[in-house]
């Protein structure tokens, strides 16, 4: 891990999907299988939500409760070696 004064880069890739949000779901879990694949040297962790364009950032679809709302919480892919 980087120290104090470092700064850890990051990639961030923005993937638009579709406006039915069931059919955004199926999308991203699948790009998500895809992804769990891989196994790149250095890269120990992927972090992931599904928003949309009002709430980017904020609202993860991927992780609604029981009362259908949306979850904040970035969901991970971690690599091991």
């Amino acid at each position: 891990m980087p120290t104090k004064e470092q700064k850890m880069h990051r990639l961030h890739i923005d993937i638009p999907l579709n406006k039915d949000l069931e059919l955004s779901v199926d999308l991203s879990k699948k790009i998500v299988d895809f992804l769990s694949t891989l196994n790149i040297e250095g890269v120990d962790l992927v972090q992931y939500r599904l928003s949309n364009d009002t709430d980017r950032g904020n609202k993860n679809y991927l992780d609604i409760n029981e009362n259908g709302h949306a979850s904040n919480k970035k969901m991970q892919i971690v690599f091991h070696d």
